[in-house]
C-alpha cells in the first residue's frame, strides 16, 4: 500500500509504503517504490520525502537500498500532549 501527495516546487510527500509481515522479502516494496518514481516522473516530480521511525532499522535498511538517505534539510517539529 503507497500514499503519496503532491506538495509545491514540484515535490511529493511519501506518506507511507507498506507490505503485510506475511509479504515481506519478496521485492514487493522495491517494486512499489520503483512504481511511484516512475510515476513522479512522468508528473514532472523533482524530488520527495518521507519519514520513518528512526528506531525501525528493517526500514531503514529498506530505503538506504534505495539511496533515500536522511538529506539534513528538513525538521520534523511535535510536541507530545
Amino acid at each position: 500500500c503507497v500514499f503519496s501527495e503532491r506538495l509545491k516546487h514540484n515535490g511529493a510527500l511519501l506518506n507511507f509504503i507498506a507490505i503485510h509481515r506475511d509479504w515481506r522479502g519478496r521485492g514487493l516494496g522495491s517494486e512499489l517504490l520503483n512504481r511511484l518514481q516512475t510515476e513522479y516522473e512522468k508528473k514532472d516530480i523533482e524530488w520527495f520525502i518521507l519519514y520513518s521511525s528512526v528506531d525501525i532499522q528493517e526500514n531503514l535498511g529498506f530505503y538506504n537500498k534505495h539511496n533515500l538517505l536522511n538529506n539534513g534539510l528538513f525538521y520534523e517539529m511535535g510536541k507530545n500532549l
